[in-house]
């Protein structure tokens, strides 16, 4: 038989500490009818029950326990149970001369020699005497004589004294006292009388039986009724204590309504979940584990999703060099720790794990891949590792056709000096911790969806800024050249005298024409007639051009949109989604159709318009005919005319440009607003962001986690103060800031906009100028480009992150990178205790890792005994290589592994037993492989003050 048979470690089960069997000293009620035997019955009971333990319980005495073994002796579906011989006695305790029998059990261990229990039994004196006056014993010849089991008792110091003589220090049992009804701290509590007593009786017992609602008072380590003393924590479990076959049917691990001490039916459990090997030394943890070990409920505790959950894994390892047995390795569901000496296995035992349920973790972990070069078995085409997990699904290192695990299954890995290297990267650069941090909180699903479509909008206005700056200085360039035209054209006041010196002179070819007054005045009209429809279709002609323009960049834009709207398609995943967004968005091709007419229209109509001033404009001409036939100096006359109408053209021309000029200046200054207000937004957004992860500030008692919108001062100053700009024109330009002789800026998130506002409009405004061989148009870019990110600002104990030595700061990033995710994916910890410093952080690693692993499964490889028996480890794999020390065999393999929990304690000579790892138990070997691992154990047993002797 191994001695390793629960190697998952301690695990959940049911188990009921009192049951009594038919036959009883005492109170004996199991009956049946007539032609069934009684003892089948109570076994097929305890046969169908899924109560993995059972405390078989008589009055005074073993009896019944005995009876019980003989007739299940050879029941194969019995075998796997444990069934410990329990004794209840009445006890006698006294004080101040007063006296209170009280009700408890002795639970014996059931590997113990039952010959040397009845022998306890039958030199334990009672408080009775025969009635010749002599002492009586627990024989049921004295019991008989003293009146019966309903009449007997034991005293408190006769009990004490008699499990030292019988026992010394062997302590094989446990001791039990009863939280509800006889000896209860009810019924005492009732009697002033009787008060005293409680603390006494509480003192003296190891565990009470009781229910949920005890279960808080015998936590409570300020429950003595004299508060100059402090209690211990004692755990409190519950027992069918049955009594009839009726009572084995209703109770054996299920839920039944009992009156309390008020008379209120309350629903309780005829059992305890208990999270043990099922053995003496497995209930023995509930001692030093009060709080954890013991549950109630009818489901089982602890309950984790499977599919979160690693079952076993092994190594594939047809190398023929015999390097790992393909054995496979349970894994428990809550604190797996792996310990052993230096290179035994124990790193790439958690390696190959990681690798294989996620491979892009392990790289991301490793900040130079070499380090994880020594784990390099699976350069071999014929070494593989699977990872089986509790839903079923299995994973390999390399693929294989029978894998049906998922891709998308993760952990989070923790390789060794992961930390510490983090610690000393912060050192250097905020950017370090702020990424750390930021990639801890987007591992929250619904943080990172809210992130990424910020971010999405970030990236958004970014690009709307590129082509806002283009146009803007294609606006800009506009306007020179506008300005330029004007000047081409000439200079007004000058073109309005010669018109005048023109008009002048033609007038006075007109007066020497002969023409009457009335007929000059209508010559004039027609002349200004002409003059109007001249302008009227030079401004028509513009329009339809700026139209056509406008038509063609419409349907660009358009066409781009029917592309975005084709790629969003792409990434829609539900049909019925991706239809609907089809079916709407088809309409971008009707819009297409419906604008491209509207235009068109639009431009026809301008195109008529000209039309109609070009077929004015012959009629006015026709009608000017006669009156130039009238004039003898036509020739001359006509020149003026022209010359008039040239002149005039230009200044309509002027004035056409002017208006256009004013339009493209005022649309300059719209998109520079515009710039601003788009970095504006950029700025905003991360705003929210921030909002978004402050939520997480308060999430710890003593972590405080402040989060701003921070601004990358170095780079901006790099790559844009002295890249780019000329510093005198910035300090005679840029009075929103003070700025140093080294001119660097310093971000003032309450400044900032108004800055670059500032600083932007002064360099496309060419106040400041750009040093040379620099665009201020790149200068532009580089100004409005997006230098923001989120700073993440951490304190420990009132102690900022910067400031931490780094066993803290080491402490701190592993809380973060697991307490700020919402993931349940398991955690591997590659000996943390290296990235950590002291005894304090130790405990607080312990505390963090006793809470944590109630919620996700954790496996840790360390060499720090504190992680292992503090944090209660409910399971120990101990790794050994062969040749690595003198006297440490192995069985067959190179790399050996065994598991258990830290109740798994035996040990055997050499002689027996070569193979180090199978010569002892988990206890053993943390006691020798670890430094302070006895003290560890210690520590934990004298925690709630459990006699060991």
């Amino acid at each position: 038989m191994s001695n390793f048979n629960f190697p998952k470690g301690s695990e959940w089960r049911k188990w009921d500490l009192q049951i009594h069997v038919p036959g009883s000293k005492h109170a004996n009620q199991y009956s049946t009818k007539e032609g069934v035997d009684v003892w089948e019955k109570f076994i097929e009971y305890i046969k169908n029950s899924d109560i993995a333990v059972f405390g078989i319980t008589d009055y005074f005495s073993v009896a019944g326990y005995e009876k019980f073994r003989d007739k299940i002796s050879n029941i194969e579906e019995l075998k796997n149970r444990q069934f410990f011989p329990c004794v209840e006695l009445r006890l006698d305790i006294s004080v101040n001369k007063d006296s209170e029998q009280l009700q408890c059990q002795l639970i014996f261990d059931s590997n113990y020699d039952i010959n040397k229990i009845k022998d306890f039994l039958v030199h334990l004196p009672l408080k009775n005497k025969k009635p010749n006056g002599s002492v009586a014993y627990c024989t049921d010849k004295d019991i008989g004589d003293c009146g019966g089991y309903d009449k007997i008792s034991i005293t408190k110091e006769e009990l004490e004294k008699s499990l030292k003589n019988s026992f010394g220090n062997d302590h094989p049992f446990l001791i039990a006292g009863v939280a509800s009804g006889m000896g209860s701290n009810r019924a005492i509590a009732n009697s002033n009388i009787k008060k005293g007593l409680s603390d006494i009786f509480d003192d003296f017992c190891d565990l009470f039986f009781g229910c949920e609602e005890n279960r808080e008072y015998y936590l409570d380590e300020s429950r003595y009724e004299n508060k100059s003393l402090k209690a211990k924590a004692k755990p409190v479990v519950s027992t069918s204590d049955c009594h009839t076959l009726e009572d084995c049917k209703n109770k054996l691990g299920k839920k039944y309504p009992v009156p309390n001490n008020e008379g209120e039916d309350l629903e309780r459990y005829g059992f305890s979940w208990i999270k043990a090997d099922p053995n003496f030394e497995g209930l023995r943890q509930i001692i030093f584990e009060p709080f954890d070990r013991v549950a109630f409920g009818y489901e089982k505790p602890d309950s984790k999703k499977s599919y979160y959950l690693i079952d076993k894994v092994r190594f594939l390892d047809n190398t023929g060099q015999d390097n790992f047995s393909s054995d496979a390795i349970e894994i428990n569901q809550n604190l797996v720790t792996i310990i052993g000496g230096k290179s035994t296995g124990k790193s790439l035992f958690l390696y190959y794990i990681a690798k294989t349920i996620d491979r892009k973790e392990v790289e991301t972990r490793f900040a130079d891949l070499s380090e994880a070069s020594q784990y390099d078995f699976d350069k071999s085409a014929d070494f593989n590792f699977e990872v089986v997990w509790a839903d079923g699904a299995s994973m390999y290192l390399k693929n294989t056709e029978s894998s049906n695990g998922s891709d998308e299954r993760k952990i989070l890995y923790i390789p060794q000096n992961y930390l510490n290297r983090l610690s000393e990267e912060n050192t250097g650069s905020r950017d370090t911790i702020n990424k750390f941090v930021r990639d801890v909180l987007l591992q929250d699903e619904d943080v990172r969806e809210n992130y990424e479509s910020n971010l999405t909008r970030i990236k958004g206005f970014s690009k709307s800024i590129l082509t806002s700056i283009a146009n803007l200085y294609q606006i800009k360039q506009e306007i020179e050249e506008a300005e330029e035209s004007i000047k081409q054209l000439g200079e007004v006041n000058g073109i309005k005298t010669y018109i005048a010196q023109l008009k002048k002179e033609a007038d006075d070819i007109k007066s020497k024409s002969g023409i009457s007054d009335q007929e000059i005045k209508g010559y004039e009209a027609l002349l200004e007639k002409e003059n109007e429809a001249n302008t009227s279709i030079a401004v028509l002609s513009d329009d339809k051009k700026s139209l056509v323009s406008f038509q063609q960049n419409l349907m660009q834009q358009l066409e781009s949109l029917e592309k975005l709207s084709y790629e969003q398609r792409s990434y829609l995943g539900n049909d019925e989604v991706k239809k609907k967004f089809t079916e709407e968005f088809a309409k971008i091709g009707q819009l297409k159709t419906d604008l491209l007419t509207v235009t068109d229209e639009v431009i026809n109509f301008a195109n008529s318009r000209i039309v109609a001033y070009r077929e004015e404009l012959e009629k006015i001409k026709k009608e000017l005919t006669p009156f130039m036939a009238k004039v003898k100096l036509q020739d001359e006359l006509k020149k003026k005319n022209r010359a008039i109408s040239d002149e005039q053209n230009k200044l309509n021309k002027i004035d056409l440009e002017k208006k256009k000029l004013e339009s493209k200046k005022d649309l300059y200054e719209k998109e520079k607003k515009f710039l601003i207000g788009t970095y504006q937004q950029i700025f905003d957004i991360y705003d929210v962001v921030r909002n978004e992860f402050k939520r997480y500030e308060n999430k710890f008692e003593d972590i405080s986690l402040n989060v701003s919108v921070g601004f990358n001062e170095k780079v901006f100053n790099e790559e844009v103060i002295d890249a780019f700009l000329n510093k005198r024109d910035i300090k005679r330009n840029i009075s929103s800031i003070s700025w140093k002789d080294e001119y660097e800026y310093h971000f003032d998130p309450n400044k900032h906009l108004s800055f670059i506002s500032e600083i932007f409009n002064a360099v496309v405004d060419e106040k400041i100028k750009t040093v040379r061989n620099r665009a201020a148009k790149d200068a532009a870019v580089k100004i409005l480009e997006n230098y923001f990110d989120l700073d993440f600002k951490i304190s420990y104990k009132n102690d900022s992150l910067d400031k931490m030595s780094p066993g803290k700061k080491g402490l701190v990033l592993l809380r973060l990178l697991i307490d700020l995710s919402k993931e349940e994916w398991p955690i591997l910890l590659d000996q943390p205790e290296d990235d950590l410093d002291n005894r304090s952080v130790y405990d607080d690693l312990v505390s963090f890792i006793k809470h944590k692993k109630k919620k996700r499964q954790i496996i840790i490889v360390t060499h720090n005994p504190n992680l292992v028996v503090g944090a209660d480890a409910e399971q120990v794999i101990v790794a050994n290589q062969e040749g690595q020390e003198k006297g440490r065999d192995n069985k067959k393999f190179k790399f050996e592994y065994i598991s258990g929990a830290l109740e798994n304690s035996f040990e055997l000579p050499e002689a027996k037993q070569k193979a180090i790892l199978f010569r002892k138990g988990i206890r053993q070997h943390i006691c020798e492989v670890l430094e302070g691992g006895q003290i560890a154990f210690e520590k934990r047993e004298k925690k709630y003050g459990f006699r060991i002797s």
